[in-house]
């Protein structure tokens, strides 16, 4: 790799995180609504304490400006913090959110820095410490997840209040100064930790769901058929396990259907396997359609197809198979410009609370389909075992 490629691999990996990472919208909007009832239960405790702290503390005549703009700041932030525990408390659940829920997380955080900036500049009557500004731009930083285009904004707009206040406040131009570089500083690691915050959120969240969909492929691949998209047997297996047991609990009964496509083999000699796989895809996706809705269609192997029915009879099911097998016979298949006709052999065994045992399920299923084979193919036949 040279570099110049090297360089542009990196400033791609940067530049993604400034676009618009709609993909993790809803994940960072349900973060942030956690997050956000936190910061107001927290918020509401701390700022409460302090109040009342501010309201029973006496203060000379010259510094009642100051007492009331804190208690004013702390009474905004808490009545503000007390909304937000309402909203985020009611929406915790919900699985659909709406833009305004977004905004609502770039509101907080110009709340949070406009309170910290204000009580910041008070205190710059009784003293010159700017610790209020440092919390507040550590708190919007760290725990509610901003775009970097947001977080530029607000705290771009959070520096040009406190630079445009502070020289109102301030008279001593050493002083203005002094605090108008730390302001500048901490306003900037409070940017720089939003944007760190927001990069590892967005690679970690991105990267869970490449590995979630790449689980989500593996079991696709695991229990579905390539070919036709159909259920595999390991699958059915596990399906046919647990309508066992449902079959135990509630004393209903069941049936299996195991159907062969008749004479495929001759199907793939005289047009082909591309031709014998069309074929397939075609069949599957007939018998998904005539099946009954509560029905599992599955690719058993080769050409043979099963189909677990539950809470059906054996003369019901026996009824629908043969439906099915007439649908077959008469759907017409397109290959090679020529048109196809297949049929199918069904066997078909009851399930219920006697007869149970996989061998002996698949055995009773094998049995009752080459009986069908032998007598002509094309018809549906039921065990007897």
């Amino acid at each position: 790799m040279s570099e110049n490629q090297f360089l542009t691999k990196i400033m791609d990996s940067h530049v993604k995180v400034f676009q618009n990472n709609s993909n993790i919208r809803e994940d960072a909007m349900r973060s942030n609504l956690s997050r956000l009832n936190y910061l107001a239960i927290t918020t509401i405790v701390i700022h409460s304490v302090m109040l009342l702290q501010i309201w029973f503390t006496e203060v000379t005549p010259e510094l009642t400006l100051w007492r009331s703009g804190l208690l004013v700041s702390h009474i905004i932030l808490i009545s503000y913090m007390v909304f937000i525990f309402i909203v985020t408390l009611q929406n915790r659940h919900n699985d659909e959110f709406s833009r305004w829920l977004d905004l609502l997380s770039i509101m907080t955080s110009i709340v949070v820095l406009g309170v910290g900036t204000s009580i910041s500049i008070l205190d710059q009557m009784v003293m010159t410490s700017i610790t209020p500004l440092i919390i507040a731009c550590i708190t919007a930083g760290t725990v509610i997840l901003m775009r970097p285009i947001y977080s530029f904004v607000v705290f771009g707009f959070t520096y040009f209040f406190y630079f445009y206040l502070l020289g109102w406040i301030v008279l001593d131009e050493t002083i203005l100064l002094s605090n108008r570089i730390n302001g500048f500083s901490i306003i900037g690691v409070g940017l720089l930790l939003s944007i760190i915050f927001w990069r590892y959120y967005y690679k970690t969240t991105v990267q869970k769901k490449f590995i979630e969909k790449q689980r989500q492929q593996l079991e696709l691949m695991a229990y579905n058929d390539s070919l036709t998209t159909l259920p595999n047997r390991r699958y059915f297996d596990e399906l046919l396990k647990r309508e066992i047991t449902a079959i135990k609990e509630n004393n209903h009964v069941s049936a299996i259907l195991m159907l062969d496509i008749d004479d495929f083999k001759q199907i793939n000699d005289n047009y082909g396997h591309p031709a014998g796989d069309k074929v397939l895809m075609e069949f599957s996706n007939l018998l998904s359609d005539t099946i009954r809705t509560n029905d599992i269609v599955a690719r058993f192997g080769g050409e043979e197809f099963i189909i677990l029915m539950p809470n059906i009879s054996a003369k019901d099911s026996f009824i629908h198979a043969e439906k099915l097998r007439q649908a077959i016979q008469n759907h017409v298949i397109f290959v090679k410009n020529d048109t196809l006709t297949i049929t199918a052999s069904f066997g078909v065994v009851q399930l219920d609370k006697q007869n149970q045992k996989f061998d002996e399920l698949y055995h009773s299923l094998d049995r009752a389909l080459s009986v069908a084979k032998e007598n002509g193919k094309n018809r549906v036949v039921l065990s007897n075992e």
